[in-house]
């Protein structure tokens, strides 16, 4: 686990990163996916919502809109996903064939997984992961619990609504300002 010193130094050490591809051309976004709280949503009981789920035969965990709005952002964004939901655990195909399935573009890379033999805070797999493959303009994490540590690279949602149209201005807004440098 880093120390307080070991953070500021790796976060310098991945903005030289991201600067220094940024002026060599290089476009690519990593965005770190959690799924639950984020593309799986978590309704509330007595919500015309949940009611609606409940009278599925088969009960689908993604919500569609909250898919969608990721699929685009990828697609118009140039992002890449890497999976650093516990999800994980389940594979890498595993997850690209839940993604797909749940109605995300194909044409959207899904990259990798963080580490995946241990369970680790996950900003610290986020920053191993980063300072192990450097090739990317900048990254974002999307996840509903908080990234103590990478604040600035997070989108956070709300787990009864996920990934929702406001939280996608914003990572549009943020991946706007980390490719201006």
């Amino acid at each position: 686990m880093r120390n307080e010193f070991e953070w500021k130094w790796d976060k310098w050490r991945i903005r030289q990163i991201m600067k220094k591809n940024r002026k060599q051309g290089v476009t690519k976004i990593d965005l770190f996916l959690d799924f639950d709280g984020v593309i799986n949503v978590f309704l509330l009981p007595g919500t015309e919502k949940y009611e609606e789920k409940a009278k599925q035969e088969v009960f689908e965990f993604a919500d569609k809109d909250c898919v969608k709005r990721v699929s685009d952002l990828c697609l118009e964004k140039d992002c890449r996903i890497i999976i650093s939901s516990s999800w994980r655990f389940a594979g890498l195909d595993y997850c690209r064939d839940y993604l797909y399935k749940a109605g995300m573009d194909e044409r959207v890379e899904i990259a990798d997984v963080t580490e995946s033999d241990a369970f680790r805070a996950r900003d610290e797999e986020i920053m191993d992961y980063l300072l192990s493959h450097q090739d990317f303009a900048g990254f974002l994490i999307f996840d509903d619990g908080r990234m103590p540590n990478l604040p600035e690279y997070e989108i956070l949602t709300d787990p009864t609504v996920g990934y929702d149209e406001s939280q996608d201005q914003k990572a549009r807004a943020m991946i706007d300002a980390m490719l201006k440098g």
